[in-house]
C-alpha cells in the first residue's frame, strides 16, 4: 500500500481504492458532463494495474466511440498513459500517448482536448504531448460518466488508488494546470463540471438508497454512485508511544 506521493507535492491521508475486477464510481450523465468541442480532464492516481500481464484501465471515461464518440483517460500495459478522443467510424481516433512506468507510483495527469486545434498532455504541469485533434465536435452524450472503466463493450477495470478527478467544460491553460496542481484543494472554478476528492466527508448516501456516493465538489451535483471502490486510508495515524516505566522494583 502507497505510504508517500512522490510524483506530486503533497501526501494523501485518504484515496478511493478499485480492485481491477468490478470496481467504478458512476458519476451519471447531467447535461453538464456533455462537452462538445472543449475539455480538460484531471487526475491524481496511484496505478497498480500489472503491465506484466498485459493489464491497463481506465481512470476516467464518458462517451461510447463505437456510437459516437468517447473522452477517456487511461493506464495501459505498454506502458503508457493517454488522454483520446475516439470517434465512428472507429479508425478516427486522436490521441495524447504519454510512455512511461506508471506501474506503482504517483501521477497527476492532466489531459486538455480543443476541436480542431489539439489534444496535449501533462505529467505533474510539464507538458509532455500534444497531437493533431479532430476537426469536428464530439458527441459524448450517450452514456454516463464513469471512473474506473471504460464505456464501451471493450470493459477495462482499472487496478489502484483515485484521489482526485476534476473534469472541465474548457481547456485551461498551461498557468492554471500548474495553479492546481499546487493547490489541490482550491482548484480552478472557472468552467469546473466534476471534483471528486477521496475524503470520508465527501463519501456518504446522500439519497439514502444504500449505495454510497462520492460527493461531487463542482456545485454540479455529478455525485458519483460508488460501486466496489472502497475509500482507504493510505497514511496511517501516528502510534502514540509512552515513555518506559520501571513497573517492577529492582531486585538486589
Amino acid at each position: 500500500m502507497p505510504l508517500t506521493s512522490n510524483r506530486v507535492l503533497r501526501t494523501f491521508r485518504y484515496a478511493m481504492y478499485f480492485d481491477g475486477i468490478d470496481d467504478y464510481v458512476d458519476c451519471g450523465n447531467n447535461p453538464s458532463l456533455n462537452t462538445t468541442t472543449e475539455a480538460t480532464v484531471e487526475a491524481i492516481f496511484f496505478s497498480m494495474n500489472e503491465p506484466w500481464l498485459r493489464k491497463g484501465g481506465r481512470v476516467f471515461a464518458k462517451g461510447n466511440y463505437r456510437l459516437t464518440a468517447i473522452i477517456c483517460l487511461s493506464c495501459w500495459p505498454d506502458p503508457k498513459i493517454y488522454i483520446v478522443v475516439n470517434m465512428s467510424p472507429i479508425n478516427l481516433r486522436c490521441p495524447a500517448d504519454y510512455f512511461v512506468n506508471h506501474y506503482g507510483k504517483w501521477w497527476f495527469i492532466t489531459g486538455t482536448l480543443k476541436a480542431g486545434d489539439s489534444i496535449k498532455l501533462y505529467d505533474s504541469g510539464v507538458l509532455k504531448v500534444t497531437a493533431k485533434c479532430l476537426t469536428s465536435p464530439w458527441d459524448i452524450s450517450n452514456t454516463n460518466l464513469l471512473i474506473g472503466m471504460c464505456t464501451t463493450d471493450m470493459i477495462h477495470y482499472y487496478k489502484g488508488y483515485i484521489h482526485t478527478v476534476r473534469y472541465y467544460n474548457r481547456v485551461l491553460s498551461d498557468i492554471e494546470i500548474r495553479y492546481n496542481l499546487y493547490n489541490p484543494d482550491d482548484p480552478i472554478r472557472d468552467g469546473l463540471v466534476l471534483w471528486l476528492k477521496s475524503d470520508p466527508n465527501y463519501v456518504k448516501d446522500i439519497d439514502n438508497d444504500g449505495i454510497l456516493e462520492w460527493i461531487d465538489l463542482s456545485g454540479y451535483n455529478n455525485h458519483g454512485k460508488i460501486y466496489g471502490a472502497t475509500l482507504t486510508k493510505i497514511v496511517k495515524d501516528p502510534i502514540s508511544v509512552s515513555q518506559p516505566r520501571r513497573i517492577l522494583s529492582v531486585v538486589r
